[in-house]
């Protein structure tokens, strides 16, 4: 597994958990508060859902401002897909329901690559922790 310790490895994972963590909150958003008018264009809406809205957009924009410095290949697009699902949905309103046409595919793409970089992330060795060296009195095995 490789090592934790590895900011870069760090990082990934964390812009990966956090675009995992927030598209469920994005799905749910639309199912609650987007309709013909618009996003949330029916208050008064309860505290919990003010909490889960807060918390996927905080998601979306920490894994779409971390990806920047990532040393993901998808980056680019992790960021561009992240900027459009939060200005489709904050500034745009979803277009009330019609951009979900642009966002579904969207959100299905970001999933499956933030499941599959994650699963390398966990198994890659490429930024595994170097061997230990051997210990005195054992005799090291040339490579």
């Amino acid at each position: 597994m490789p090592a934790v310790s590895d900011p870069a490895v760090f990082r990934n994972r964390l812009v990966l958990a956090l675009a995992l963590l927030a598209i469920p909150g994005y799905g749910w958003c639309l199912r609650e508060h987007v309709c013909m008018a618009g996003h949330l264009q029916h208050p008064p809406y309860p505290v919990g859902s003010w909490v889960l809205e807060t918390l996927w957009i905080a998601g979306m924009v920490g894994s779409g401002v971390f990806s920047l410095r990532s040393t993901l290949r998808f980056k680019g697009l992790l960021f561009a897909g992240m900027a459009f699902l939060l200005l489709s949905r904050l500034l745009l309103g979803s277009a009330g329901g019609f951009f979900v046409l642009f966002e579904a595919p969207l959100v299905l793409v970001l999933l499956v690559a933030g499941v599959v970089g994650l699963l390398r992330s966990l198994s890659s060795p490429a930024h595994a922790p170097p061997p230990a060296p051997p210990t005195e009195g054992t005799a090291a095995t040339p490579a």
